[in-house]
């Protein structure tokens, strides 16, 4: 398995906020954000510590590809981008395929080939990276 959804603790409504912010100001393609302070301390104090935390945006499908900053990605989807689907694969050969759902937190294997397709809008997470 190389995506499990976990149940973890919502992000506060005040902190959401902050990450459209960052969302409407963001021209269009990949883009990786840094967080707030306020973010940053939530995540740490909530989520997980020593991680570096970032607001994802993705409005254009991910090829396939290995994540080269991380092993592993906590991400929480506020937005999906549509019905997009995740699909992994051994070499060439596709291994599992999920659709996450929004508002939900999940802990992905970022160093396993990886795409992500049917992207039609804008998929936000906020994420973590994850440092081995």
């Amino acid at each position: 398995m190389f995506i499990k959804e976990l149940r973890l603790p919502t992000i506060p409504v005040e902190l959401e906020y902050q990450i459209w912010e960052l969302v409407n100001a963001t021209p269009v393609g990949y883009q990786w954000i840094t967080v707030n302070s306020n973010l940053k301390d939530w995540c740490n104090q909530n989520i997980c510590p020593s991680t570096h935390w970032g607001v994802q945006l993705i409005k254009l499908d991910l090829p396939l590809h290995r994540d080269a900053a991380s092993q592993v990605k906590i991400n929480y989807l506020l937005d999906t981008g549509g019905d997009a689907v995740t699909n992994f694969y051994d070499n060439d050969k596709l291994i599992d395929t999920v659709i996450c759902k929004p508002r939900t937190w999940y802990i992905m294997k970022t160093d396993q080939l990886h795409e992500v397709l049917n992207i039609t809008g804008t998929r936000v997470s906020l994420a973590g990276k994850v440092f081995p």
